[in-house]
């Protein structure tokens, strides 16, 4: 009989690597040598984007959920356990959900309204289709995932999460 955390291991561990490599992919991109003025900003500016901002998070998240199943998988003492646990609901209530669901949302409603604005033909001839999605629609499957998993932990109290995701968008707007 397979562990109850063994498929949220597998899941997320290939959801984690999938982004890693959408991530790379996006850097090996911006290194190309472009004439394009928007190319050149979009390489420049690469990290400034709240896209990849959200990636990043992502990416933590599923390490520390990652982490956590495996400690729960491996019977570990039960403080990591719950540090681990509490570290993954922080950083999943307060940063992952709320940040994949503005990215998604945004990108498909500007999308539908005008392709280019978002997606513009010359930024298509370097940026596959494929990981434009990898980093604008497949980020909704690990929190999907996430909202559907049974939960051994607690949610995080609503006025430090949205105090926390505040002083988080005033630090965005700042950079």
């Amino acid at each position: 009989m397979i562990p109850n955390g063994i498929p949220l291991i597998l899941i997320y561990t290939c959801t984690l690597f999938a982004e890693l490599y959408s991530l790379l992919a996006c850097q090996r991109i911006e290194k190309l040598d472009h004439k394009s003025y928007n190319l050149q900003i979009m390489g420049k500016y690469f990290l400034l984007f709240f896209t990849v901002w959200t990636i990043i998070m992502q990416m933590t998240f599923l390490g520390l959920a990652v982490s956590h199943e495996v400690s729960e998988v491996l019977n570990l003492s039960l403080s990591v356990r719950k540090k681990l646990g509490r570290a993954r609901a922080v950083i999943f209530d307060t940063f992952t959900l709320p940040c994949t669901m503005l990215t998604v949302s945004v990108f498909w409603v500007i999308w539908h309204i005008d392709k280019e604005l978002i997606f513009p033909s010359e930024l298509s001839r370097v940026f596959p289709d494929w990981l434009n999605h990898m980093l604008h629609t497949f980020i909704v499957v690990p929190v999907v995932v996430e909202i559907l998993a049974p939960k051994k932990y607690s949610f995080v109290d609503y006025k430090v999460a949205a105090r926390t995701l505040f002083l988080f968008a005033v630090v965005y707007q700042i950079l």
